[in-house]
């Protein structure tokens, strides 16, 4: 569940920001992989930890790759709504 989850996150933050945004977006799940682990009182596995952030990685790549597709399908459905410059 947490791979898939840090793998659509990053995707939806692909399409919509720049690289800047990866580095918070790994301290953040970082963060809140520790401490979710020391509130539950289990030791923190980094190995789990390392495939998370690789997972955020991953969906952030797969969302900035699809940038064009995922415009274009919005201006498909719903073409008022995009601005062409």
């Amino acid at each position: 569940m947490g791979l898939a989850f840090a793998c659509l996150a990053g995707a939806i933050f692909g399409l919509h920001f720049n690289v800047v945004v990866l580095a918070l977006l790994t301290l953040v799940e970082a963060a809140i992989y520790l401490a979710a682990n020391a509130l539950f009182g289990e030791g923190a596995r980094l190995g789990y930890l390392s495939v998370l952030i690789v997972s955020l990685q991953a969906g952030y790549f797969a969302g900035l790759t699809g940038r064009d597709v995922y415009t274009d399908l919005i201006a498909r459905f719903f073409p008022k709504s995009v601005r062409r410059v």
